[in-house]
């Protein structure tokens, strides 16, 4: 299973928790945690609660940030529980301020049993024409779990059983002038991104 808990502040960061529950039916040493990275934002603050784990920045593997949890000198079997945790910086791009954030990317290489993703803004989010699209790689509708939007909380909430592999989950705004406070600039933009993981 896989749940994300997203704190969204006013500075265009995201503090990430992520947990995942996982099965190993052969022996492993662990899990690779893959973040696509461009120049739309910064990874920091990276932690893995009670595993050995080793960040590699700038590998040579589709330029991704890598998360290696595990020891190269054990093997792991059976139900795992891994816990992530970092912030995500996103950079303002354009001269206008606008989330896109993917919940849960496209390039999932397996399906998901379980999916729970909630999602706190801060209490002056304009979560009114809020888009979300879950599916296959260009979709434009929800086609897979539900949404659950509470203006009151602000927050956002995602459901899905069964999800297929390469499934993505995403939401998306344009925000008033100068919604972001004290958000860097740097580059352009492409989607923010949340990772994809390959059990090895």
């Amino acid at each position: 299973s896989y749940d994300v808990r997203i704190i969204v502040n006013k500075d265009n960061t995201f503090e990430y928790t992520e947990t995942i529950d996982t099965d190993f039916t052969t022996s492993s040493h662990g899990l690779f945690r893959n973040i696509p990275m461009s120049n739309a934002y910064s990874i920091d603050n990276i932690k893995v609660e009670g595993h050995e784990y080793k960040v590699i920045k700038n590998d040579n593997y589709n330029k991704n940030l890598v998360i290696k949890i595990g020891s190269p000198n054990r093997y792991v079997f059976g139900p795992q529980k891994y816990i992530i945790k970092y912030t995500l910086t996103g950079y303002n791009q354009y001269h206008k301020d606008f989330l896109y954030l993917d919940l849960f990317p496209t390039s999932w290489p397996t399906a998901v049993g379980h999916v729970n993703i909630h999602v706190q803004f801060p209490k002056d989010f304009p979560l009114d024409d809020l888009k979300k699209y879950s599916g296959g790689y260009g979709i434009s509708d929800n086609q897979f779990g539900v949404f659950n939007i509470d203006n009151d909380k602000k927050t956002v909430d995602f459901t899905a059983t069964n999800l297929p592999s390469n499934t993505g989950v995403t939401i998306a705004r344009d925000l008033p002038k100068d919604y972001w406070t004290g958000a860097r600039s740097k580059g352009f933009i492409t989607s923010i991104l949340l990772i994809m993981g390959i059990v090895v």
